[in-house]
């Protein structure tokens, strides 16, 4: 047998979380993400008592970047966690709100 060619299609790439803008935010934050192929994925605001604060995603979604923009006006300054997950993988990043 010869070299074995693996042909990656273009949209293919990596499962990433953006950090969230505007950070520290008030009123309105925009979560962005990027999904490498088709499938189920979750988006959800947890506080750091481990209670989920919002749901942003949470079903079927196409291969690409999303914005997500949760209205966090009416939720305590504090800090926050995003997680975003698929089948293969789970990935946080910190959110600070100020007031």
């Amino acid at each position: 047998l010869g070299p074995v060619l693996v042909v990656v299609p273009e949209r293919f790439g990596t499962l990433a979380l953006f950090e969230p803008y505007p950070s520290p935010a008030s009123d309105r934050v925009h979560l962005e993400v990027e999904i490498p192929a088709d499938g189920r994925v979750s988006l959800f605001v947890y506080d750091l008592a481990g209670r989920r604060v919002a749901t942003l995603a949470d079903g079927e979604m196409s291969a690409g970047r999303h914005t997500f923009v949760w209205d966090c006006a009416d939720a305590a300054a504090g800090v926050y966690l995003c997680r975003l997950s698929t089948a293969e993988r789970v990935l946080l990043k910190r959110l600070v709100l100020a007031r």
